[in-house]
């Protein structure tokens, strides 16, 4: 959950910087590349909402307040709760988290074929980072 917050936040600064280099400029696929960063946009605050319900219905991330005042739960009992609600979290921003990439891979490309016509220059070292998750 952690790694999905962090990788929603490396892509809305990269994404930023790549905003002002190529949607500034006239170019034929323009349209193109503002639907497909609009695209991960949208998909990122779907994953943002997921993990906000998922935060705000748990203390700290992690343990239902509920839980913890309640002295009749047993530490297997708490370990086992536990376990149920990050499998739940996991289950439901998994697919979330694929989706992010897959939009992130469709920008890439559109920014590839500017880039192989020579006329922009590109952050690699932003892009790198951005694919190592």
């Amino acid at each position: 959950m952690v790694e999905g917050l962090e990788r929603a936040s490396k892509y809305i600064a990269l994404y930023a910087i790549y905003e002002s280099m190529y949607l500034q400029r006239d170019d034929p696929i323009k349209s193109q590349l503002e639907g497909a960063v609009t695209n991960l946009y949208c998909v990122i605050l779907q994953f943002l909402t997921t993990a906000q319900k998922f935060y705000s219905h748990t203390s700290g991330g992690l343990v239902p307040v509920s839980l913890l005042s309640k002295s009749s739960y047993t530490k297997f009992t708490l370990v086992r709760t536990l376990k149920n609600i990050i499998a739940n979290a996991e289950k439901e921003l998994s697919p979330q988290l694929d989706a992010m990439a897959a939009k992130h891979r469709e920008v890439q490309e559109f920014l590839r074929v500017i880039d192989a016509n020579g006329q922009y220059i590109t952050l690699p070292i932003l892009s790198q980072k951005a694919d190592m998750h």
